[in-house]
């Protein structure tokens, strides 16, 4: 069986680097990753990293010898199939969504991740949705404030916190958050801005109106001790300097090796 060396470029940092890479020995150089990997190896790796954008940063693959043309489709097929099986969104079956809210909110099992780095603060989430991370935050033994500015994804987010038997420990609030909003204070403000179809492409904070509104509010109003905004995985950083990334990977057998998306995380 084949042997082939690859070495991965523009691995940011911050990255869990080895989550992402998977099976086979890895190794870090100055600038890139390494690692000696079978044909089949080789190709699911560059299967996966194939487009992909991380921070701003694109990830590049250099394999010597280059994988066989048929492993490679067959990895790219066998990528496809996984990723029908990723992160379920809801636990709970009867959960309320909407078409445009499947597309971008936070797994439930992602949004506990969040709320377990936040345990027992004040939240306000500033464009709850339908409730996924306002609901993981009350779980983990938040106060939380949820704002929403369409109702019926407020009713549906209500709903939700119901059933998962928080709803008295979020206090939900129809809004439509302006410059002139009133706002209360909490030990976090969570932002996670509309960005359904900047998801496949590499963004910047001028992308975002809402969230270059909040972060002016959070720089001048100085109500919260803490900013945390979800973005997607393309988000270009330098876009926006003073923060802490940190990488959130899928936990269904399909996404596990996947960024499902960013958190950024400044304090005053």
């Amino acid at each position: 069986m084949s042997l082939h060396r690859i070495k991965v470029f523009g691995m940011p940092p911050w990255l869990d680097a080895q989550h992402l890479l998977g099976e086979g020995t890895w190794h870090r150089h100055k600038s890139y990753w390494h690692s000696q990997l079978h044909s089949k190896q080789a190709a699911d790796v560059q299967a996966r990293l194939r487009n992909m954008c991380i921070g701003g940063a694109t990830i590049e693959t250099v394999i010597e010898p280059a994988v066989p043309r048929q492993a490679y489709r067959k990895a790219l097929h066998e990528e496809a199939v996984r990723m029908r099986n990723k992160t379920p969104l809801f636990s709970e079956a009867q959960a309320c969504l909407d078409r445009e809210s499947r597309a971008f909110i936070t797994p439930e099992a992602l949004a506990l991740d969040i709320g377990k780095l936040a345990t027992e603060r004040s939240v306000l989430d500033a464009g709850c949705g339908v409730g996924s991370n306002a609901i993981a935050f009350a779980r983990e033994g938040c106060a939380v404030t949820a704002l929403e500015s369409h109702p019926e994804r407020l009713a549906m987010a209500m709903a939700n916190a119901k059933i998962y038997g928080v709803q008295e420990l979020i206090h939900f609030k129809q809004s439509q958050i302006d410059a002139r909003t009133p706002l209360p204070p909490a030990d976090i403000l969570f932002v996670d801005p509309p960005w359904l179809g900047l998801e496949k492409e590499k963004s910047s904070l001028t992308d975002y109106p809402f969230l270059e509104l909040m972060l002016d509010r959070f720089n001048t109003e100085k109500k919260w001790h803490a900013l945390w905004i979800k973005l997607p995985m393309r988000f270009d950083l330098s876009s926006l300097e003073g923060f802490r990334p940190l990488a959130f990977f899928g936990k269904g057998k399909g996404d596990f090796r996947r960024v499902k998306f960013l958190l950024l995380q400044s304090s005053q």
